[in-house]
């Protein structure tokens, strides 16, 4: 799984990382834009919370009618396993998102 990381120490102290994931443990035959997705959510949830990434949080975008499309019901489960948290911050999908939009969800 590829993690894409940023910085932004506008907003965040300046040993911050945030890091954006596709979805971990997503499984979707037909997914996306034709793309189809096979991820292992305890690999995917180890993989974050190791060393090299050391996740301490999880920000879920995704809504709750998506997470049964993307069989990920137990992502919260999973990820507590590893000593990761998961907050949820459903967004829609046709809109754009600033950083100063989605503050809330770290406060």
């Amino acid at each position: 799984m590829d993690v894409a990381w940023i910085r932004h120490e506008t907003y965040f102290p300046a040993n911050t990382k945030i890091g954006f994931v596709c979805c971990p443990g997503r499984v979707e035959p037909f997914g996306t834009f034709g793309r189809s997705w096979n991820r292992d959510m305890v690999a995917d949830m180890k993989l974050l919370a190791g060393a090299v990434n050391a996740a301490q949080v999880l920000v879920s975008c995704v809504s709750t009618s998506e997470t049964g499309t993307m069989r990920i019901e137990k992502l919260v489960e999973v990820a507590n396993s590893v000593g990761v948290r998961v907050l949820s911050f459903p967004m829609n999908g046709q809109s754009v998102y600033t950083v100063a939009m989605c503050l809330p969800i770290f406060r």
